[in-house]
């Protein structure tokens, strides 16, 4: 049986400008497919391969879930318990929070939503990011919903820490990458780029754009959440373990019972923008795994975005099936992914064709697709006190969650320092706008704000949009 044929992913790639995707497929003993197409470095013209190493993205919030899960399974860590009992480090700025448990972050259902703005953050270690959460501002109740958040499985990672004395990179490797063999996975990017079979990760702000080489982007304190680097072979050995339970080649990882706990659907979070009877329009978060049901039996997944790559890892564990898909272009629709996979898996279990490539094309064309780049804050109305004189404005300002930001002017032109990119400030009246100011995988368009009287004591910009601008003070000149 032909699970896809080269001519359909070789005209899906071409629709979507992927330059090249790698796909494998496991059951419990071993892989049953593996196969990849098109480009793994355009500017090389070399061929992507099913080992071709690629940013998993949020496919590495699973890791940081397992970790905590085995360290609850050996009594270092309650998922159950506050986290101040354990932690003096991490809080919530709601006080109605301070009861707040592990497994309130592993379900997204702390309140707090977006500030992604606050990784990576070169030079800071994750304890000062513990540090600054407790300044994040929530836009939800705490427990009331539950809505996706990098910031906390960053989090996640650095209690796992606090708690075993470890790394959270010594305790993936130890516990995860080491046991199954996962021989070509990574957790930086610049030791993927220096690799012989790596995928070069590429970009383009719409779909018939040409797509363009971007640099590696280091993770650091964003590891739990997005930091891993795998490949479409060495990621099945991961969902192997999971095929069976918790135990791979004889040895047990994790226990059965943990493993179904990892998988549970708990929290109802949405899953597509489509509605088909085959798969309808709802879905429940576990820890790092979405659980959706597909003709009525579970299906687990979840995706991954992040500088250059996009990926999805799937479970079916009532037909014993995992897969693994990654490609080299930032950020691509869901249709893309879901269409390919739900093939597989149709014409493996024997289903009849449901022609899921031209049916979920069309709503990775909406408006509010993923390929919704560039997000734009229209200017709001100017406040009394707004400085536009560009030497009043320039300094260092500071938020005590996401830190120090310098303006520098130069010729009466300001230049916001946004981690490692210099963004120009253009004038819009007595308010000035930024382009291109990245967080996670959008380049924001923000009005920013600088209130004073005479001298710039404030600079606002509205880095989350259910929220209240941020304010960064100015801070004392040395």
């Amino acid at each position: 049986m032909t699970l896809i044929h080269s001519a359909e992913m070789q005209r899906e790639l071409a629709f979507w400008g992927i330059p090249g995707a790698a796909l494998a497929v496991c059951g419990p003993e071993g892989v049953r497919f593996s196969g990849a197409w098109g480009l793994r470095d355009i500017g090389r013209a070399l061929p992507m391969t099913p080992n071709s190493l690629c940013g998993i993205a949020s496919c590495s919030k699973s890791f940081t879930a397992f970790v905590l899960q085995s360290l609850a399974e050996e009594g270092r860590v309650s998922l159950d318990a506050p986290i101040r009992s354990f932690s003096d480090d991490f809080r919530l700025m709601d006080p109605l929070a301070v009861n707040v448990t592990l497994r309130d972050l592993l379900y997204h259902r702390t309140g707090v939503a977006g500030h992604d703005g606050l990784w990576p953050n070169p030079g800071w270690t994750r304890k000062e990011y513990l540090l600054a959460i407790r300044h994040l501002a929530p836009n939800q109740p705490f427990r009331y919903v539950s809505q996706y958040s990098n910031v906390m499985y960053n989090a996640l990672g650095a209690l796992a820490e606090e708690v075993s004395g470890e790394s959270w990179e010594q305790l993936v490797t130890s516990r995860i990458f080491e046991p199954l063999g996962m021989k070509r996975s990574l957790l930086s990017a610049a030791l993927q780029a220096e690799g012989p079979d790596h995928a070069v990760g590429t970009f383009a702000p719409e779909r018939t754009d040409p797509p363009q080489p971007m640099e590696p982007w280091e993770m650091d304190v964003g590891g739990p959440a997005a930091g891993v680097v795998s490949s479409a072979m060495d990621m099945t050995r991961w969902l192997r373990m999971y095929l069976n339970g918790g135990v791979f080649e004889g040895q047990r990882l994790l226990s059965a019972e943990g493993i179904a706990e990892i998988l549970r659907p708990v929290a109802r979070m949405s899953a597509f923008s489509w509605d088909e009877p085959e798969m309808p329009a709802h879905a429940w978060y576990g820890m790092a795994w979405k659980t959706v049901f597909y003709r009525g039996r579970p299906l687990h997944y979840h995706f991954g975005e992040i500088e250059g790559y996009s990926s999805c890892q799937l479970l079916r564990p009532c037909d014993g099936l995992g897969m693994m898909l990654v490609c080299n272009r930032h950020t691509v629709p869901s249709a893309f992914p879901m269409s390919v996979l739900l093939t597989v898996l149709d014409r493996l279990t024997g289903e009849a064709e449901a022609n899921w490539f031209d049916r979920l094309r069309p709503t990775g064309l909406e408006p509010k697709s993923a390929y919704a780049w560039y997000r734009e804050v229209p200017l709001p109305d100017p406040p009394a006190d707004a400085v536009a004189d560009p030497a009043a404005c320039a300094g260092t300002y500071a938020h005590p969650g996401y830190g120090p930001l310098k303006v520098t002017e130069a010729d009466g032109r300001l230049t916001l320092h946004w981690k490692k990119w210099l963004l120009p400030l253009t004038p819009c009246g007595s308010l000035f706008r930024v382009e291109g100011l990245k967080e996670d995988t959008l380049y924001l368009t923000l009005p920013v704000t600088f209130r004073g009287s005479g001298r710039a004591s404030t600079m606002e910009i509205p880095l989350e949009p259910t929220v209240a601008p941020i304010v960064f003070e100015r801070e004392a000149e040395a």
